[in-house]
């Protein structure tokens, strides 16, 4: 059996496994149409493996060498052929939506391929994204680019965050760090203030609770339909869907995302310095 040792990590499509070994390889089942069948690219997977990304119906491998392997579906990021060129190397980061890929390259560019639903159409911020980015992130249909001049841009399903026009100039320039939910973004800047957008009921809209994010934020983090901040007088501010997280995906991406609560009103509580487990 093939997975019956040396798996490090075992990743997820909607319908379909892969485990990485300890050797770099790769081994994948469940329904082929949803990428459980790497056979086309079975050579590609026998070594140099270092990290492997999915979305709901396909796989993508990053090796050591800097190149990346797709297989699944085509339309959810399954073919690369449109970018192979470009994936041959220097990739040093993969994100996923829900049907497409985005890769961080050592030069700062950024590469997508898979549904233009769902994000992989970034020609409207080609330019934009060919060099200085230094962090990439996504949500179900939508990616953010953090560039090294603190600037932010933005593509995929506008709702979801893919147009952050709404935000005017707060993300030109001193963010920081980008964290994304299920459907809208939150980004942490400079001066300690938080600017959010994408679906406001999701998180895009901090509401009543933005009074409390123009400063002294030190942290975000993020369930799928919510946002917490933790301020430098040990405050945290929440905001996103008060009733209940909307449930991920069976997509690893939302699994390892930081673990915490959304809190209930009043959403500015004072916290002790370890956080509780949620229940």
């Amino acid at each position: 059996n093939s997975i019956a040792s040396g798996v490090v990590e075992v990743l997820s499509a909607s319908q379909a496994f892969a485990a990485l070994k300890s050797d770099g390889s790769v081994v994948t089942w469940g329904d082929s149409g949803w990428g459980g069948d790497s056979s086309a690219v079975s050579n590609s997977l026998t070594n140099g493996v270092k990290k492997v990304f999915s979305t709901t119906r396909a796989f993508a491998a990053l090796k050591v060498d800097g190149s990346v392997v797709v297989w699944g579906h085509s339309a959810f990021g399954g073919d690369s052929s449109a970018v192979s060129g470009q994936l041959s190397n220097g990739v040093v980061d993969v994100v996923s939506s829900s049907a497409a890929f985005a890769a961080l390259k050592t030069n700062g560019e950024v590469v997508t391929w898979g549904s233009v639903s769902e994000g992989s159409d970034s020609s409207g911020v080609s330019n934009a994204i060919s060099s200085g980015v230094i962090q990439l992130v996504a949500n179900r249909g939508a990616f953010s680019a953090l560039k090294t001049n603190g600037a932010v841009v933005t593509w995929g399903r506008n709702e979801y965050g893919g147009d952050s026009s709404a935000t005017g100039y707060g993300l030109s320039n001193g963010v920081v760090r980008v964290v994304p939910a299920a459907f809208a973004f939150a980004a942490l800047k400079d001066d300690g203030s938080v600017v959010t957008w994408g679906d406001a009921t999701q998180g895009g809209d901090a509401g009543v609770m933005t009074s409390h994010l123009t400063s002294g934020v030190q942290d975000l983090f993020a369930v799928p339909s919510a946002f917490a901040a933790l301020k430098s007088d040990g405050s945290v501010v929440a905001w996103g869907d008060a009733v209940k997280p909307t449930p991920p995906p069976p997509r690893p991406w939302f699994w390892t995302m930081t673990p915490s609560c959304v809190l209930r009103p009043p959403l500015v509580l004072s916290v002790p310095p370890e956080r509780s487990r949620c229940d």
